[in-house]
Formats: structure tokens, sequence, C-alpha cells
């Protein structure tokens, strides 16, 4: 959920309230930096931190994730979503899944490339947000 506040000469936006720090909330404040660089970002998560679906949970052996194990990229996509999915990449966020690791149907594989994060799927909305520039409020 995004909410404009327009303020400022004729009517232009100059702040956005992004609810939700999840990965459409972390995407939308990225694509919000890149789109309008003139307009501050709020995020406002009502958990203690950003993840949402793709939230993990450490143990003393180590950490899980809780949702997503991973990520698909179509093989049809357009510039600026593959432009993401290039940065995570570049940055380490995401790293190529190997062939034949998920168990039983894989109805994305014969569309897409899969992708892992090394460090946890949340890693993938915390690198969203750190590029957005965003102002981050959690519960």
């Amino acid at each position: 959920c995004a909410r404009f506040i327009p303020a400022g000469p004729a009517g232009m936006v100059q702040k956005v309230l992004v609810v939700g720090a999840g990965a459409t909330g972390a995407l939308i404040a990225r694509l919000m930096k890149q789109s309008l660089p003139h307009v501050t970002v709020d995020v406002f998560e009502k958990s203690r931190g950003p993840g949402g679906r793709l939230a993990g949970k450490r143990f003393k052996a180590g950490r899980t994730d809780l949702g997503a194990q991973y990520i698909t990229r179509p093989f049809e996509l357009d510039p600026l979503s593959n432009s993401i999915y290039d940065d995570l990449l570049g940055a380490g966020v995401l790293a190529p899944m190997e062939k034949g690791c998920i168990d039983g149907p894989d109805p994305f594989g014969a569309m897409g490339e899969n992708f892992i994060a090394p460090d946890g799927m949340s890693a993938v909305v915390k690198e969203l947000l750190a590029k957005s520039g965003a102002t981050i409020s959690t519960g």
C-alpha cells in the first residue's frame, strides 16, 4: 500500500508513505527512488523488522527462511525488472540455484532461472530498502 502526499509547487508529490516492509513494499520504495529521486519515501512496518513473507529466524545452530526459499526470474522480463535482479546478483544478495535442487514439481523451472539468497531471503528486502534511501519505521 502506498499513499501519496501532495505538497509543494503545482501539487507535485513530495513524500510517499509505503505501508509494509515486505518484498512488495521494499520494491515500491526502491522504484520510487529510482523514478522520482526528488520524493521522500517513508516505509512503515508493523513487525520488528523488514522481510514480510521473506523473513527468517535465527537459532543457536544457524538460521532458516520462514517463507520463500528461492526466487525465479522469468526469461522474458522487462529491462527495469531485469536491472533489479542484476543489482541483487551484483551485490551478492542472490546467487544462481543449482539445477535439480527443487524436490517435487518446479512450475517455473522451464520458464525462468531460480536464485537463492546465501544470507537468507530477508537480505533481498534489506538490500532493496537500503537502495531506496527510505526511512524505515518498525513496530
